[in-house]
């Protein structure tokens, strides 16, 4: 959150900064390793949440899976928090700031780890949009550093973005639900801090919040119910309180006697210095 500052001789201008749970747009992630699949079951998992945050007050969910067939797009809300081609769930921190906290990646179910993929650094798409051996150095690792589980029965979570030198675990390990996986960051095709968390089954992308794959018509919901829930889709009970449906979303406020740059609230306030 912005501080408020004391300034003498100069007029205060009142800030507020509102994010639209609409894409800061980046290209479908992909996974950092290859998959083994057991595709003789479909018993799905039960999916805990894979951050560590207080819903609505330190994290909340900007981007849902486009359920929408084709061209155009559509959240399972019949709204439009997602893009066209979003194949996860963006679960956002309120600025890149606040990866400095180590915020917790958790496994949102039991499984093996088949792929992990570590030290791409963590920096926001819009600081290199302009910079062409930055952005070849993404090309095909769009979803940064990540991790894959696999739940069995053809089933498997993906975890990108996360920050630098945090990945805790390693192929072939297992991992029950709520294992220490990482930490949020924003690296790869990333603008801003998340954690994005794809569901596959058999390889093909599944909503969480309805347990369908794109395609399936959405289900409407009225602004501030609970995130989309219906009959709890993959999630485990209670995984979504706190996580209210809401297309758009103040997430800092303050006062600056300076010009605002939007860039800069993304980026979030600069710790002090040492000796501050």
């Amino acid at each position: 959150m912005l501080q408020i500052r004391s300034v003498s001789l100069a007029v205060l201008v009142p800030v507020i900064l509102i994010t639209l749970a609409l894409p800061l747009a980046h290209p479908a992630a992909k996974q950092p390793g290859q998959i083994n699949q057991n595709k003789t079951a479909t018993a799905p998992p039960s999916l805990a949440l894979p951050i560590d945050c207080t819903p609505g007050l330190t994290c909340f969910i900007q981007s849902y899976v486009d359920i929408q067939a084709g061209k155009g797009d559509s959240d399972p809300a019949c709204g439009h928090a997602t893009y066209d081609g979003h194949k996860g769930t963006d679960f956002r921190l309120l600025s890149a700031a606040a990866t400095q906290k180590h915020v917790p990646v958790r496994a949102a179910a039991s499984g093996i780890i088949t792929g992990t993929r570590d030290g791409m650094r963590d920096i926001l798409l819009r600081d290199i949009t302009s910079n062409e051996r930055a952005k070849a150095a993404i090309n095909n690792r769009e979803c940064g550093n990540g991790v894959v589980i696999d739940h069995g029965n053809g089933w498997e979570t993906q975890y990108c973005h996360m920050r630098r030198t945090s990945i805790r675990v390693k192929t072939g390990q297992h991992v029950v639900k709520g294992a220490l996986l990482g930490h949020v960051g924003y690296s790869g095709s990333a603008d801003f801090a998340h954690l994005h968390l794809s569901v596959r089954h058999n390889g093909k992308v599944i909503d969480p919040f309805t347990g369908s794959p794109p395609g399936h018509t959405c289900a409407g919901r009225n602004r501030g119910s609970p995130a989309l829930e219906h009959e709890h889709g993959l999630w485990s009970p209670g995984t979504l309180d706190g996580f209210l449906y809401k297309t758009g979303v103040i997430i800092a406020s303050g006062f600056t006697a300076k010009k605002v740059n939007k860039d800069d609230l993304e980026r979030g306030p600069r710790p002090p210095p040492p000796d501050a």
